[in-house]
């Protein structure tokens, strides 16, 4: 592999990583549903499915 002709103080830095993205409502509304039919649908549960799959987004972008 080639070395980079430019010196290592004349390189551009690498880019930062990414802030974790915070999930937007239409993502947990989306996967809140998809728990409520893993689960048979069942009444009564919105909330529990909600949180459920904000705790879900949140802990895969990195956030929790």
């Amino acid at each position: 592999m080639a070395k980079s002709s430019k010196p290592a103080a004349e390189r551009a830095p690498a880019p930062p990583e990414a802030a974790p993205r915070v999930p937007t409502e239409a993502e947990v509304r989306e996967r809140a549903h998809a728990i409520w039919l893993a689960e048979g649908t069942p009444e009564g549960r919105e909330v529990d499915h909600w949180m459920r799959a904000r705790r879900e987004l949140e802990r895969e972008a990195g956030l929790e």
